[in-house]
């Protein structure tokens, strides 16, 4: 009888032991994956026709906007509406860059409340409806129109997207002419109507490097971020958001930005 017990006691510590020694081994119970964070859309394409728009959304309460359209498509758009809040505002002005491009500027009525437009392009001269896109209405922080520096859009580029000729003093600015780079990204400026670009620093390349200033005597630590940036000079009658934007659809671009005028 003890001899059983005895067994039975021995039999019970070794379960035990394996027990634990199962569970220390054990893998960690898989935690659940992340959510994949969401791209945002930044352009539309139409279907049976090769036209693809920028941006996909627009900003509710700035009241104006700007349109890029690219494709062969574009041959054939002479007018256009921007259905906002029930009201069709017809454009106010469509210019054609290049042959393959269009930029369409509306003006409509400040939206508060988030939701949806309709972009409704037509041709001539029946005015038949050759593509629609639903534009997002959203809302964001952006400098007031009367506090930005108008016909300016901040751009970080990635490294050499731009081959900016550099000069000993400041530039203003240089034609788009004058620069080379990556083509992709020059014929979106071409198509977008931009002529001019400025580089924030334009004496020095876009590498991390040290620079000596002889204002300070003293050595300088110049990031690549500050050496990539740029400025585009674009027209004062259109959005800068609406420009930004349409930037932010280019993959060689980084970050954009609308300035804001510290002076007012």
């Amino acid at each position: 009888m003890k001899r059983t017990k005895q067994i039975g006691l021995a039999c019970l510590l070794i379960l035990v032991t394996t027990a634990a020694i199962a569970g220390a081994q054990a893998p960690p119970p898989a935690s659940a994956p992340s959510p994949a964070r969401e791209t945002p859309v930044r352009f539309l394409k139409a279907s049976g026709i090769d036209l693809t728009c920028y941006p996909a959304h627009l900003l509710g309460v700035e009241g104006r906007w700007t349109f890029l359209l690219r494709g062969r498509g574009t041959l054939s758009v002479e007018g256009a509406i921007l259905e906002v809040g029930g009201v069709q505002n017809p454009a106010a002005r469509i210019a054609y860059p290049t042959p393959n491009a269009a930029v369409i500027d509306f003006t409509f009525t400040p939206q508060a409340e988030d939701g949806s437009a309709q972009l409704i392009l037509l041709d001539q001269p029946k005015g038949k409806e050759i593509a629609r896109f639903t534009i997002a209405i959203e809302s964001w922080p952006e400098p007031a129109p009367g506090r930005r520096q108008l016909g300016l859009v901040r751009l970080q580029l990635k490294p050499w997207t731009v081959l900016y000729p550099l000069h000993g003093t400041e530039v203003k600015e240089r034609a788009l002419a004058d620069l080379t780079g990556d083509p992709q990204f020059l014929g979106v400026l071409q198509d977008l109507g931009i002529d001019r670009l400025r580089k924030a620093v334009s004496r020095y390349a876009e590498d991390d490097s040290l620079h000596w200033n002889p204002q300070f005597q003293r050595e300088d630590a110049l990031g690549g971020d500050i050496l990539r940036t740029y400025l585009l000079l674009t027209d004062p009658q259109r959005s800068e958001v609406a420009i930004k934007e349409i930037m932010l659809a280019c993959p060689q671009v980084q970050k954009a930005f609308v300035n804001a005028d510290l002076n007012k």
